[in-house]
């Protein structure tokens, strides 16, 4: 296998960090939990978590898109998922799950701060001052564009 690919081909970053007991031990339960059901929200949830964690990143990318689809209003699944992409470097793609998100829960204070969070990263600091509301600057958004990377 190609050193830059993961179990399922996907490109892997970074070092990997999933060298513990425990974090096997979850990857064991969890694929456990993904032979039984495939399409199981909370498994495939978890699973991209964990393998986002070992640097596997297309395959924790496929793992939270059938999270997502298996429960289109979970905000909890469509909030990591957006972070995850923002930081895989798919800015773009994660500021527009996290609008799916926000379609959902408008008022939700983490969403609104994670949203704003991500469009920093983007760049686009006027519109994440509106979405993070009364408690953003442009200085810092400036500054978590600067701590997220």
């Amino acid at each position: 296998m190609d050193a830059t690919k993961g179990a399922a081909g996907g490109r892997v970053t970074g070092a990997s960090k999933g060298g513990s007991e425990a974090h096997r031990k979850a990857m064991a339960y969890f694929d456990k939990k993904l032979q039984e059901n495939p399409k199981s929200l909370r498994a495939n949830h978890h699973q991209a978590a964990l393998l986002l964690r070992e640097g596997k990143v297309d395959d924790g990318m496929a793992h939270y898109a059938t999270a997502a689809m298996a429960a289109p209003n979970d905000i909890l699944v469509r909030n990591d998922y957006a972070v995850a992409l923002s930081k895989a470097g798919q800015k773009r793609d994660g500021v527009e799950v996290m609008r799916s998100a926000l379609m959902i829960d408008h008022d939700n204070p983490g969403l609104r701060n994670n949203m704003a969070a991500l469009l920093s990263r983007k760049g686009d600091y006027s519109e994440a001052m509106v979405r993070g509301g009364d408690r953003c600057s442009t200085t810092l958004l400036e500054a978590s564009h600067n701590i997220v990377d």
